[in-house]
Order: C-alpha cells, then sequence, then structure tokens
C-alpha cells in the first residue's frame, strides 16, 4: 500500500440511541458484550502507538453513538496530549450534544460531525426510528453560540431526502456549517434498504451542478474521500462522498479500530485484526508489527467490482 495511512477512526461503543435505517435497518444488531470494548486508556495507548509508527494527521471518534462513551472527555483530553498533535474530531447523531458541547469543547475536540437525515421532523423521526430533529438542531445552535464552527453536517442521500437537497444547502448556509451529501453504501445488514432507497453519486451531482455552476471553486479534500464545493456567499463548502460508485479506495488514507480493538484496514473487511491481546500484553514491538503487517497488506480495490459484501453493520465497525 503506497497511500500514506494518517487517518485513524476510533469507534467507542456499537451502541446507539438511534435507529437510522441506512445502518440499522431491522432496528437491531448483535451487539458487542460491554466487558469486550477497549478501556478509555486503552484507546489512548493504541493512538499513541499509531501516531508515534505512521504519524497520524487526524483521529475521528465514532460509535454507534460516540456520546454514549463513558470516559469520552477525558479520552478527547488525553488524545489532544499526543505529540504530534492530530485532529480530534468526533462524529455523533446529535442528540445529546446539547448536555456535552461544552466540556467537549474544554475536553480539546477540534471538529464536530453531526449526521442529520432529514429537516422534516416526521421524516427525520421516520428514519432515525424516533429521533428528535429539535433537539439535534437545538445542539447545533448551541455549538455555534459558544463560538465553536468547525461543524459539518453529514447526509446520507437517498430517495426520501433527495428533495430535501437545496433545504439543507439553504441550512448549511444560514447556520454557517458546512455539509456533505454521501450516497448509500451497501451492506449484507441492509440490502433491501439500499435496493429501494440508492440515489447515485451521479444523481445527487447533477443536482448540485443545476445549483452550482460547475466552475464554482472545486476541490478534492485531502484525508476524506469527498469532493467539495465552495458555498456562494459562505466560507462554508458542499462535500459530495461517492461511498458506492467511488469509493476512493486508491488515496484511501484510512484505518479504523472497532470498539474491541480490532483494525480494519477498508470498511468493506469482514475480519478485523485483533489488536488487543498485544496491548493488555503491553507488548508493543509486537504490536508494531502487526500493524505494520496489517498496513502494508492493504489492498485496493472497489467493492461494487468484486461483488463483495460485509456482514458488518456501520453502528460495529463506525463508518
Amino acid at each position: 500500500m503506497d497511500v500514506k495511512q494518517e487517518y485513524l477512526r476510533i469507534s467507542l461503543t456499537d451502541k446507539c440511541n438511534y435507529r437510522c435505517k441506512y445502518c440499522l435497518p431491522n432496528g437491531n444488531i448483535n451487539s458487542i458484550e460491554n466487558n469486550k470494548f477497549l478501556e478509555i486508556e486503552e484507546y489512548f495507548q493504541l493512538a499513541k502507538v499509531f501516531n508515534n509508527l505512521i504519524g497520524l494527521k487526524k483521529i475521528r471518534l465514532t460509535g454507534g453513538e460516540p456520546l454514549l462513551r463513558k470516559g469520552l472527555m477525558s479520552l478527547v483530553q488525553m488524545l489532544s496530549t499526543l505529540d504530534p498533535k492530530p485532529e480530534i474530531s468526533i462524529t455523533t447523531n446529535g442528540h445529546y450534544l446539547f448536555e456535552k458541547i461544552d466540556d467537549l469543547i474544554i475536553s480539546g475536540i477540534d471538529n464536530i460531525n453531526i449526521s442529520i437525515e432529514s429537516l422534516d421532523s416526521n421524516k427525520f423521526k421516520q428514519t432515525t426510528g424516533n429521533g428528535d430533529l429539535k433537539k439535534v438542531l437545538q445542539s447545533l445552535k448551541k455549538a455555534k453560540k459558544l463560538g465553536f464552527n468547525n461543524i459539518k453536517i453529514n447526509t446520507v442521500i437517498t430517495k426520501t431526502n433527495f428533495n430535501e437537497i437545496p433545504e439543507f444547502i439553504h441550512f448549511a448556509k444560514k447556520h454557517e456549517v458546512s455539509l456533505r451529501f454521501i450516497e448509500l453504501m451497501s451492506f449484507s445488514s441492509n440490502s433491501d434498504y439500499h435496493k429501494n432507497e440508492f440515489i447515485p453519486a451521479e444523481d445527487i451531482e447533477k443536482k448540485l451542478i443545476e445549483l452550482f455552476p460547475k466552475e464554482t471553486d472545486v476541490r478534492e479534500s485531502g484525508l476524506s474521500p469527498a469532493i467539495y464545493r465552495k458555498m456562494k456567499q459562505s466560507e462554508k463548502e458542499i462535500g459530495l462522498i461517492a461511498a458506492a460508485s467511488d469509493p476512493g479506495c486508491h488515496k484511501c488514507t484510512r484505518l479504523r479500530i472497532s470498539c474491541d480493538g480490532k483494525l480494519f484496514v477498508c470498511l468493506y473487511q469482514n475480519k478485523g485484526v485483533d489488536l488487543k491481546q498485544e496491548l493488555r500484553n503491553k507488548n508493543i514491538e509486537n504490536l508494531q508489527e502487526i500493524i505494520k503487517r496489517t498496513i502494508k497488506n492493504k489492498r485496493t480495490y472497489n467493492p461494487l467490482k468484486t461483488k463483495e459484501e460485509t456482514w458488518m453493520s456501520l453502528s460495529q465497525i463506525g463508518g
């Protein structure tokens, strides 16, 4: 693998208070037992090993819903002490953010991504399994009021919300937040939902071209697979991630740690490499060798071409 691996995504839990249809279409998963999760200190120790070994530019905390994990603030504080310090980000559904945003900022979080699948409260409730849009929007407004401006909205585009694209753009401009539209991914756990709801990135792109001239500052992101457009009369951007049709395997910089300490080099990988045992044995040299070997063996492929499907859900591997 020639592309430098410098982006580590850490899933802190597979538990979530929402039941988004693209993530948990049946409303539940074969949840990992809490006693199999890494301890908070262990996530930090792993991040330290990765940082010393390959030099991380970004760490993103995910879930499930990461705000459900006890000790989150302590972990953010610890990660902020890494030298050199990577960017520390979190992806959340925003439900508990109102109560936790102050502590997140104090702890040293650099960026917050909030998943919002509809701006219509009824559709939002239906898509998320009884989610509360009003509460999520209150969280966003509070973050902005506190002066925290590094916020992105993540929206998975489906047939249900495709017609809301202009409304999302208006919302992002109004609240001065960046916006990322994400193509729906297919997993074995959501195959029926994907079949019924999939909108290709090409159609999303056509809609964006309608709304924004092609010549408007289009750029690629260094660590993200997104293609970004600058919003008119705004400092913020709109991104499009073709997660299924063009997943960017050839330029992927991302590594993933599951909540139970397994290393995944690809979102479509069915089986991770267990790091927990060597970590708990404090055998750092062995741990480094396992990580180096796993990264070296990372292969680039398009899952649509290989017809591979993962049995894992997004809540387990962290997206």
